[in-house]
């Protein structure tokens, strides 16, 4: 479950302008740290945190239990996963294509659905359909933070918790003396 998170913001990523945008931004303006519940196999949830450095398009995805936790460098087009573990590596290249920077309006078609409150914060509900023409919903603040996000009407993740603290660049850093593979190598 540690990519579930990266999963669903690539399957529902999308980004918008202005307040009265035709599509949501969904990538943040600022400095961001969100922490999620998700929906876990049998009913269960997880828990999950996404912090983002907006001075270099840093994103770091921690998954609650794991001794691993991903981080992506999307000006490189760089996506590591670190297990502190095994003390590994793991890097492959992000599919740009559907990211959208912050401030962009995200690519696809979207309608806007209404207005929610999530962990404290005001977010406009878009609906859509993710990759696999799946009905999607989600619900972004105005400066592009994910809230909330469903799939075909059932609740994939929720945000509890929501910080616009500086984020230090070391929080994004890539251990050092770990040994680093291409996605495709084993271990």
């Amino acid at each position: 479950m540690k990519g579930a998170l990266g999963a669903v913001l690539l399957t529902l990523g999308v980004a918008a302008g202005p307040a009265l945008a035709d599509a949501p931004l969904v990538t943040p303006l600022t400095d961001t740290d969100v922490r999620y519940r998700i929906a876990g196999p049998g009913g269960t949830e997880l828990g999950q945190r996404m912090r983002w450095r907006s001075e270099g398009w840093l994103q770091r995805i921690d998954p609650e239990g794991s001794a691993s936790f991903m981080v992506t460098d999307y000006r490189a087009g760089r996506l590591s996963v670190v297990d502190t573990v095994h003390r590994v590596v793991s890097t492959m290249d992000v599919p740009l294509a559907s990211f959208a920077p912050p401030g962009v309006p995200a690519p696809g078609q979207w309608a806007r659905a209404g207005v929610d409150h999530v962990a404290g914060f005001e977010c406009t509900e878009w609906n859509g359909r993710d990759s696999d023409g799946r009905t999607t919903q989600v619900c972004y603040t105005a400066d592009g933070v994910l809230l909330q996000a469903a799939r075909d009407g059932v609740t994939m993740l929720r945000a509890v918790a929501v910080a616009h603290d500086p984020q230090d660049s070391g929080i994004f850093a890539v251990p050092s003396g770990f040994r680093t593979l291409k996605a495709q190598e084993k271990r």
